[in-house]
């Protein structure tokens, strides 16, 4: 059986990961762009137990647009 795949998420995770790091964004004093005030939102992922559906996609949409 081939790994590939997971392989290949492994090293996004770990590039991902490092970006974060570099950038600092999950730190409470995490730098901002421009004046723009910071918020913190919380949004329980979704996991494999059922499908998504539109309420996923309702609830994650408000911590997009609450800036």
């Amino acid at each position: 059986m081939s790994r590939k795949k997971l392989e290949d998420l492994l090293a996004i995770e770990q590039q991902t990961q490092k970006q974060w790091e570099e950038m600092k964004v999950f730190e409470e004093d995490a730098p901002t762009k421009g004046k723009a005030e910071k918020y913190l939102a919380t949004f329980p992922y979704p996991y494999m137990n059922g499908r998504l559906h539109m309420g996923h996609t309702f609830t994650l949409t408000k911590c997009e647009v609450c800036i």
